[in-house]
């Protein structure tokens, strides 16, 4: 009887080993494909910007530090997240309708994007026609209450982040529909802390 459980335990721990295994091997794979897509980064940190479009596009820090786009500084982001509690803060940065009119016309026809970040964490879609609507309530941002925002590896949330305005999304009944969809009761009301992505380094468009 020992033996066999023995025998059991054994067999189950090289089942859960080759499962570790071949997870980090695939993780790893997936790992050095985006660092390839990456390569081509001419600066520090780059934002990717890609999907339904004729090209993929980055975007360099330096841009959007001291680049062409025109910088929104100290702007008022009142933060909400799902308990309905909300932080207000300032924030700066550059309009994301003015990175995608810059990539015009490899844009196409991409009715829907979304923000990406370095550990995995995606949004739900968002419809472009909002940003085009409400072009200053959609940031890539890079510094909070006047402070520059510090790399994941020096303790911070960035070099950069997303912010997206309640005042864009609050009442969309687009954006409604999706949280109700998306989120159980009591806490399907919008709240644009789902928008607001640390760590961002993409942009997807469909």
């Amino acid at each position: 009887m020992l033996q066999k459980r023995t025998r059991n335990i054994i067999i189950a721990t090289f089942l859960l080993s080759t499962v570790l295994v071949s997870l980090f091997i695939y993780n790893w794979v997936e790992y050095q494909q985006v660092m390839e897509k990456y390569s081509v980064c001419e600066d520090s940190y780059c934002v990717r910007i890609y999907g339904n479009i004729q090209e993929e596009v980055f975007i360099g820090l330096a841009d959007i530090l001291d680049g062409d786009f025109d910088r929104l500084e100290n702007i008022s982001y009142d933060y909400l997240n799902m308990y309905q509690t909300s932080e207000l803060y300032n924030v700066s940065g550059i309009r994301v309708w003015d990175v995608l009119q810059s990539m015009q016309p490899i844009l196409g026809d991409v009715t829907y994007f979304r923000f990406e970040a370095t550990d995995g964490y995606s949004t739900y879609l968002i419809p472009l026609r909002l940003v085009e609507a409400y072009p200053d309530d959609f940031l890539l941002i890079s510094h909070i209450d006047g402070t520059r925002l510090l790399t994941k590896e020096e303790g911070g949330d960035g070099p950069l982040m997303s912010a997206v305005s309640m005042d864009a999304i609050g009442e969309d009944p687009e954006i409604i529909q999706l949280f109700q969809e998306m989120l159980p009761p009591g806490f399907d009301h919008v709240h644009n802390s789902k928008f607001s992505v640390k760590y961002l380094n993409a942009i997807y468009l469909e």
